[in-house]
């Protein structure tokens, strides 16, 4: 999911299909703290498990982008 800053109000919105999902990628903003808080907390509830982050390199030395990642959320993570 990637709508420009609006993921955890997005989220928030549809808390019942997200209980539904089997994961979710989602970009987050690492320098926006109510959208990191907002994405934590939604999934965390929908019982999705954090599993890891991935960040383009063009965006390394970017300093609108350069904290932004796309999560990956699950129901379980593989291990390995």
């Amino acid at each position: 999911m990637d709508v420009d800053g609006l993921e955890h109000m997005i989220l928030s919105g549809g808390k019942s299909v997200l209980k539904e999902v089997f994961g979710l990628s989602i970009e987050v903003n690492e320098d926006f703290a109510a959208q990191v808080d907002g994405v934590n907390r939604m999934c965390i509830e929908a019982g999705l498990v954090f599993c890891g982050k991935r960040h383009s390199p063009m965006f390394d030395d970017n300093l609108r982008y350069g904290r932004t990642y796309n999560q990956i959320w699950q129901r379980r993570c593989k291990v390995g």
